[in-house]
């Protein structure tokens, strides 16, 4: 909680109390060691006609961590406000089906981008444009990754021994970026005669590669599927 301090009162200052369960809260008072309270007690003192500005800053669940918020891609219904690794799933299979996100690729954040590109995910699949992640979006994103990706049973049945697709570098020296255009910040740069796993390759003809601990993309310009 951080109650918001008055500057016409040099005592009145601002500060944070932690959350620590069962209605109450701890933190220091003026040059004293921590104090537990009673977080409804407490708010209510510090209130007044002047002074109501107390809120949450941020909940933070027991052990969790900033990168520990989502499981796999599906587990949850995903919106806008949501982070964590199945967000930026979503967005790296998005941008896989060609779908437009933003500059910052998939950073694991479900901001505008990311509900505007689900919504079209959504109307070119006959679902309604909530633009939220639910589990028809998610089966109807699965398969279509199958279908972009030549990963329907039958195929693999009829090509058991085949091995991984991998892109090949055509071009020279070439830009690997964050996205499926040129619009997209570029990650590093890749050359000739390299070879890098498939991923996926978008509606506009680039290809998803993975490179390093990540993905990146390459214009089918001057790359190719073998």
């Amino acid at each position: 909680l951080y109650f918001k301090g008055n500057t016409g009162h040099a005592l009145d200052v601002g500060h944070v109390e932690m959350y620590i369960g069962n209605g109450q809260i701890c933190g220091h008072g003026s040059g004293t060691g921590p104090k537990i309270k009673d977080m409804r007690e407490y708010c209510r003192s510090r209130a007044d006609s002047r002074r109501r500005y107390f809120m949450t800053i941020r909940w933070v669940a027991d052990g969790q961590a900033d990168g520990d918020m989502g499981g796999a891609l599906g587990e949850r219904l995903l919106k806008r406000g949501c982070t964590g690794a199945d967000v930026k799933e979503l967005q790296t299979q998005l941008l896989a089906l060609g779908y437009m996100i933003s500059e910052h690729g998939a950073d694991g954040e479900f901001g505008v981008e990311t509900q505007r590109a689900v919504q079209a995910f959504q109307r070119d699949h006959a679902l309604l444009p909530d633009g939220e992640y639910g589990e028809l979006t998610h089966a109807a994103l699965m398969t279509a990754l199958s279908e972009i990706e030549g990963e329907t049973g039958d195929e693999e049945a009829e090509t058991p021994g085949e091995s991984a697709p991998m892109v090949l570098i055509t071009g020279g020296s070439v830009n690997a970026r964050k996205g499926p255009t040129t619009g997209y910040g570029i990650l590093t740069v890749v050359h000739k005669g390299g070879r890098y796993p498939h991923i996926a390759t978008a509606r506009n003809g680039w290809h998803c590669i993975a490179i390093g601990d990540g993905t990146a993309w390459v214009s089918d310009k001057y790359a190719e599927v073998r």
